[in-house]
This record gives structure tokens, C-alpha cells and sequence, in this order.
């Protein structure tokens, strides 16, 4: 079910306590200082969206560029739609740098940096992503790129939640050690753990990086800002980030209305009100705390 039917769903229910509730109601029942309560309440959350609209303009005027018109659900014209593994291989080729490599490059690094690794240091040449990382205890990581002294490791999910290993401990837990030692790596290198999922999902490793694939898209389309890539790829690029943009989270934001919205004077309260579902949407997937 869509976010938007869930919502619909949501709110007849609540109309229908609602009228349970008004029928009971005394002419004393202090409605005055419940509206009250809802124009207080009304009021600090668009100050709280007006505080974050300087953030989402930053993240959207990167991506903006890289949005294509329409909806290009990929997997779905493939017969794919939620399937991890395909989601996974779409992020890999964007980061593989036999597709372009000053682009893998590029998206490596901005990637890192919303996995909490501004620091890219002296690495000149982008790694290779591998997918499906098959560890000597069984358990399968979706996504390792391995640097000379950082390793990163992705867990991504599409419409399932973490589940256990052959080891018996979570993914987030296990895979890290696992991959490490599969690599021959010691104990104390140097591990970036991601759950990547729709929805930005908190992971049952505490010390493990939530993201949502909003953020790899923007991630990608910052990092190829001053990237000059043949017309053909630069398509294929948009294609991919259109698609983790627009069809691969939940709740699903209307990133191109936020574009345009934010073109505009979004800072106007009855913008702010109209469109507060939709920056929440994006607050939830995008977090300013995020944004390294």
C-alpha cells in the first residue's frame, strides 16, 4: 500500500472516532483551548521546517540537476521492483570505475562523507565495488568497497527488516568481523558498517551508519557536480539517481514539487503549510545531522 493510501486510511479512521467523540460532547468541553493548543502546536512545527528549508534547498540544489522529467521506475519495467540484489548492482556501477572512473571516483567520495568519512585523504583511485560478498561464516554483505586503510560494508533492504546470520547475531553485528576476516583484515581496521534502506531504518548496530537511498542519490549527484561526463553517461547517471530519487524511498517525498517549491519563496507560512508532509517526508529520509 502507497504512503498516500495509508494516509487516506489513517485519517478515516481517525474521522470516525472523531464523530464517536462529537456526539458525546458537552456544551462546557473546552474546544477553545484545544483549537488553541492545535494553532501552538501548528505553529512550532513550521517554525521547526522554516529552521531546516536553508539545509533542504542545499541538498536539492544538488540534486535538481539530475532529475529527469518523469518517472523512470527502471526495476519496475524490468520486473524487479524491491528486489535488493537490484538495487545494489544499480549503486555498484555508479561507484565501478570501469563505467566512468573520474564519476566513480567522484561518487565514492561524497559518498563516504555522508557515511561519516569527510576525510577521503590522498586515495587517487576509486575501489572496486563488489556485490553479493560471500564471507567465510555465509553471511552476505550486499555491497564491501575496501580501501588501503577503510572498509566499508552496506547492508541494503528494500521491504524487509534486518534478520539473523549464520552466526546467530544481526546482520549490522555480524557482517563487519565477517568481511574483515574473509579479507585476512585485523580486527582493528578501520570499518564503516551502512544499513541502507527506504525509510532510513535505525540498524541493531549501535556503532552502524543509517541511510536512506534519497541520500545516495543526492550523495551522487553532488559528487558529480564538476565531473565532465560524454552525454550518453551522463544519462545513464540521471537515470539511476532519478530512480533512488523518486522510487526507492518511503515515505516518498515529491522531490521535484520540493524543487520547484524552494525555487520559490518557500519561507512564507502558507507555503510552509501547504507543503509541511512533503518537507517532513524529506526532513524524515535527508536529516540535517546527516549532512556531513
Amino acid at each position: 500500500m502507497s504512503t498516500s493510501s495509508r494516509l487516506v486510511d489513517e485519517f478515516r479512521k481517525f474521522a470516525d472516532v472523531s464523530r464517536g467523540l462529537l456526539a458525546n460532547l458537552q456544551e462546557e468541553t473546552p474546544l477553545a483551548s484545544f483549537r488553541d493548543f492545535v494553532d501552538h502546536a501548528e505553529d512550532l512545527l513550521q517554525q521547526a521546517v522554516a529552521k531546516q528549508l536553508p539545509h533542504i534547498r542545499k541538498r536539492l540544489a544538488c540534486l535538481q540537476t539530475w532529475l529527469l522529467p518523469e518517472k523512470c521506475d527502471l526495476l519496475q519495467v524490468a520486473g524487479l521492483s524491491y528486489v535488493e540484489n537490484s538495487y545494489t548492482e544499480l549503486i555498484a556501477w555508479c561507484l565501478d570505475p570501469k563505467t566512468d572512473i573520474a564519476a566513480a571516483l567522484a561518487c565514492q567520495r561524497s559518498l563516504l562523507a555522508i557515511f561519516g568519512v569527510p576525510d577521503f585523504g590522498d586515495r587517487k583511485v576509486p575501489a572496486q565495488p563488489r556485490t553479493q560478498f560471500v564471507t567465510f561464516v555465509k553471511a552476505i554483505p550486499d555491497l564491501v568497497l575496501q580501501y588501503d586503510n577503510l572498509l566499508v560494508v552496506v547492508e541494503a533492504k528494500t521491504g524487509t527488516g534486518e534478520h539473523e546470520t549464520p552466526t546467530g547475531e544481526n546482520q549490522t553485528v555480524a557482517y563487519p568481523k565477517a568481511v574483515r576476516s574473509t579479507l585476512g583484515l585485523p580486527e582493528n581496521f578501520a570499518t564503516v558498517m551502512v544499513y541502507l534502506t527506504p525509510d532510513r531504518s535505525s540498524p541493531a548496530a549501535a556503532a552502524a551508519v543509517a541511510v536512506s537511498y534519497l541520500e545516495i542519490a543526492i550523495a551522487f549527484a553532488a559528487g558529480l557536480q564538476a565531473v565532465v561526463l560524454n552525454e550518453d553517461v551522463k544519462t545513464l547517471y540521471k537515470l539511476v539517481i532519478t530512480h533512488l530519487a523518486t522510487c526507492a524511498v518511503q515515505p516518498q517525498p515529491d522531490v521535484r514539487g520540493l524543487c520547484r517549491l524552494l525555487r520559490e519563496d518557500a519561507a512564507a507560512r502558507a507555503q510552509i503549510v501547504t507543503h509541511t508532509i512533503n518537507l517532513m517526508s524529506f526532513l524524515l529520509l535527508v536529516p540535517e545531522e546527516a549532512a556531513r
